[in-house]
């Protein structure tokens, strides 16, 4: 399951599922806005804050239960190892409110030193002490938001995970690079001075 979301869309969007222009005044405007909650539930997972991290998803992300489940792996995962997330590339690339879609690269990167060197080749060593994690420094995956009580949150990741240098990946901007789809916000300052991103779990649609 993963999490990021945002707040702020042009009013009218409401919860029509039409198909609209991502590169028009509204579609940057929730493109920024799903930007600006990727990179604070980034910064939640940073700051090892689980209620935080649970303000940025979407009520509609997961049953009771399964939130419940996520919350237990979250605080586990922050007991057994220090990982610091950054978003490392965003594009946002479908606009249909209440809904909305982007590609995202996620950078992981242990705080213990050891664990940046691979088991396997590309592989973190940290990959083992949760389902949450990553297998991978730096991944792309397909993030789907949901515009929430007047709020864009994170709702589900749609693809697996993959190495950013895989076949099958997209060429994104880089964080701080302006491509007009919302890469053009700032990165957050963060603890230590690195910014995180959202835990890597894949769930239906």
């Amino acid at each position: 399951m993963r999490f990021p979301f945002f707040a702020l869309l042009v009013a009218g969007c409401g919860v029509i599922g039409y198909a609209a222009d991502p590169n028009s005044p509204a579609g940057q405007q929730a493109a920024v806005a799903c930007r600006a909650v990727l990179e604070a539930n980034f910064q939640a997972m940073n700051n090892e804050d689980v209620d935080a991290l649970l303000a940025t998803t979407s009520s509609k992300t997961g049953s009771p239960e399964q939130m419940a489940e996520f919350r237990a792996e979250a605080e586990k995962m922050f007991e057994d190892t220090d990982a610091y997330f950054r978003v490392d590339g965003f594009e946002f690339y479908k606009f249909q409110p209440p809904y909305a879609y982007a590609y995202v690269n996620q950078m992981t990167l242990p705080k213990n030193e050891s664990d940046h060197y691979p088991r396997e080749q590309g592989k973190l060593n940290f990959r083992h002490h949760s389902a949450l994690l990553p297998e991978h420094k730096l991944v792309q995956y397909k993030q789907k938001f949901h515009f929430d009580n007047g709020q864009w949150k994170l709702h589900r990741v749609l693809s697996e995970p993959q190495p950013v240098d895989s076949w099958s990946a997209r060429k994104l901007k880089t964080a701080g690079e302006g491509n007009g789809n919302g890469n053009s916000a700032p990165a957050p300052v963060c603890k230590d001075g690195k910014c995180g991103s959202p835990f890597i779990r894949v769930r239906p649609r």
